[in-house]
């Protein structure tokens, strides 16, 4: 089977057309680049790629990835097996085009790296990140943390299963300060929802409540 991957050529083919049609690039006054899950890590992969397309004194840029935050973590046996997929998809997708390059730059022995956030971002430079994930993210503890129980049904994990959840927890938001907050220009909205994705259905948001007073976020 020959299979060819464009989506860096699809993502260029789309914003000539949004330039076409609107100006998009070259007259708007506002952009925001957002995107939930796998569109999430995109905004976090294509920010600096599209900054690059924009005149910073006429627009005003900035990214809201939603739940694209994919810890490169070991699950629950040691095991790094997620990044497994990234080291593999590279190759097959050619995917270094579509990546930050001075990411590509800087891992040039380990570019599966810059499909990934969490090294993505300190070469973010040029456009402030608004990050919004769970910290008790559904699909990382499935598809990274491999926890082969249900935080959500009670007495469903055992005792050991909740300490490496939370250990999890731990370090994703560890790892999102570290790379995300450390910058200023950065923001972040962490809850402790388990569900994945934060943003794109209204209950995901209007039922938040602030323990401290009670009331709607």
């Amino acid at each position: 089977i020959n299979a060819e991957y464009g989506g860096k050529r699809i993502l260029d083919a789309l914003l000539d057309d949004l330039e076409t049609r609107y100006g998009f690039l070259s007259a708007s006054t506002n952009i925001v680049l957002t995107g939930t899950s796998a569109g999430g890590l995109a905004t976090y992969l294509h920010a600096e790629y599209l900054y690059q397309k924009l005149d910073p004194k006429k627009t005003r840029f900035v990214a809201l990835p939603d739940a694209g935050f994919f810890l490169d973590h070991a699950n629950v046996n040691g095991v790094y097996r997620y990044r497994e997929y990234f080291q593999g998809a590279m190759g097959l997708w050619n995917g270094t085009g579509g990546v930050n390059q001075d990411c590509l730059k800087a891992n040039p022995k380990e570019v599966w790296k810059c499909f990934m956030a969490q090294y993505t971002v300190p070469f973010i430079t040029h456009v402030p990140v608004f990050t919004i994930n769970s910290l008790y993210d559904t699909y990382q503890i499935g598809a990274i943390l491999e926890l082969n129980c249900q935080p959500s049904v009670p007495n469903n994990c055992s005792a050991r299963q909740l300490d490496i959840l939370q250990n999890y927890r731990d370090d994703l938001e560890a790892v999102i300060r570290g790379v995300v907050l450390s910058d200023k220009k950065n923001g972040a909205f962490l809850t402790a929802c388990l569900q994945h994705e934060e943003s794109c259905r209204a209950v995901s948001y209007t039922h938040l409540r602030a323990h401290e007073t009670g009331r709607n976020l």
